[in-house]
């Protein structure tokens, strides 16, 4: 089953951002986001106030995909493409908030 990949604006522009300037990160991104398609309930899922999302590390443990599947269709919407800080997931927890 393929499952639909959409991304946020957010993440759009994460992966606009690794594209001009991080080319192989960038590359390694995409892999990440066809992998997703085929396979998007692998990964950790996270719990606290970031329930329901999962994340997936890569590119030599440096950088995180957080995603969420949607219930109820075949969808996958991705949150936010980064570097990983110190294990701390704030960057997320700020564009899920608004601010």
């Amino acid at each position: 089953m393929s499952w639909e990949v959409r991304l946020t604006d957010e993440a759009w522009a994460d992966m606009k951002f690794l594209r001009r300037r991080k080319k192989k990160i960038h590359a390694a991104a995409e892999g990440e986001l066809k992998d997703l398609e085929t396979n998007p309930l692998d990964g950790k899922a996270l719990i606290g106030d970031l329930d329901g999302l999962m994340s997936r590390h890569f590119w030599n443990d440096e950088y995180r995909i957080v995603w969420e599947v949607v219930s109820g269709s075949a969808k996958v919407l991705v949150h936010g493409v980064g570097r990983k800080k110190s294990g701390v997931y704030a960057w997320i927890r700020d564009r899920l908030r608004g601010l």
